[in-house]
């Protein structure tokens, strides 16, 4: 395994530009599917709410790639929650709901660090956990 987008499951029909789902919270969860299948979403606040961490979500077919991509988010410093596919917004409901993923690695994003970044980031990370 060479490459980050071999972990995850087949690629998604995207859904084209920015899209709204019901947080399990409060508000709702605005999201988008990059070329690469992984999912960047950001729960909208309400007034007086505390800003939420934009994350991304990389679908995985079964726990060790889960452990692989989560082992790849920490060598950046970054938080990673690994949960099933379903237990996350942005597959629970809207255009993604048929396609949920076995599993899902949510990562959280530090603040300044926008997705293409934190994708590219992610996949170095990636490269150099399986060429030590």
């Amino acid at each position: 395994m060479t490459n980050l987008a071999r972990v995850a499951p087949a690629p998604v029909p995207a859904p084209r530009g920015f899209f709204s789902v019901p947080a399990r919270h409060a508000g709702r969860v605005v999201a988008r599917v990059s070329s690469s299948g992984l999912v960047w979403a950001w729960r909208a606040m309400r007034k007086g709410d505390l800003p939420s961490p934009r994350c991304l979500f990389v679908p995985v077919r079964n726990p060790a790639h889960a452990a692989a991509v989560s082992a790849c988010v920490k060598a950046q410093g970054w938080q990673a929650q690994t949960k099933p596919g379903t237990a996350c917004a942005v597959y629970r409901a809207g255009p993604l709901s048929a396609f949920a993923p076995p599993l899902a690695v949510k990562v959280r994003l530090p603040a300044g660090i926008s997705s293409s970044v934190a994708r590219a980031q992610l996949r170095a990370a990636w490269l150099n956990l399986v060429r030590p």
